[in-house]
Parts: C-alpha cells; sequence; structure tokens
C-alpha cells in the first residue's frame, strides 16, 4: 500500500507499508489503510487549509462516516483519530474524501 501527497501538483510525501499477499488481506481494509496513510501525511503537511483524498471504494467511503461496529471498524476509529489531529493542528482545515473510479486522473497511479 502507497499513497502519495501532492501539493499543487508537485509530489511533496509519500508513505509506503508492506501489509502482506493478496491473499491475507480484504481489499476493504486494506483500502481503509490507504485512507489511514492519507490522512497521516495530511496532518504533517505544512500550511494546509483544504485536502483531498482520492479512494475508489464506495464502502470505505461509507464505513468513514459512521462509528458502526463491524471487522476494519479499528482502522475507521484510526482514521478519525488523524484527522481530528490535523484539524487541531491545522485550524480550518477541510478534508475531502471523494470517490474517484478506478482513480482515474490521479498522477502516480498505476
Amino acid at each position: 500500500m502507497a499513497v502519495v501527497l501532492y501539493r499543487n501538483g508537485i509530489e511533496k510525501m509519500s508513505m509506503q507499508i508492506y501489509l502482506g499477499t493478496k491473499d491475507e488481506h480484504m481489499v476493504f481494509k486494506v483500502e481503509l489503510v490507504g485512507v489511514l496513510l492519507a490522512a497521516k501525511l495530511i496532518k504533517e503537511e505544512r500550511g494546509v487549509c483544504m485536502a483531498t483524498i482520492g479512494a475508489d471504494n464506495q464502502a470505505v467511503i461509507q464505513a468513514t462516516q459512521s462509528v458502526k461496529r463491524a471487522p476494519g471498524y479499528h482502522l475507521v476509529n484510526r482514521i478519525h483519530e488523524q484527522i481530528a489531529v490535523a484539524w487541531c493542528k491545522h485550524p480550518g482545515l477541510r478534508i475531502e474524501l471523494r470517490w474517484t473510479p478506478r482513480h482515474e486522473g490521479i498522477q502516480g497511479n498505476e
């Protein structure tokens, strides 16, 4: 899993984490980890007032809008925690989690 933070079209930071083989993880959890890493990058960025996270999994986007107890929701809670820290660090920060079909139009996506 890898995420890249772009600012004004220029790559600023990236993070990678090895989660194991495709057989070891559900796509849902892997996509949640991607959103979590993106939230961490946003938290570390300086002078940010608006950020967009592109996700191609609508179930992940819907999951981030709830606090249910279900498989994978420990990751949703971690996403909420990272965003809360980013909001404290960057007052007025607006974060948008946007559905991006197959990450089309996302620079650096493969």
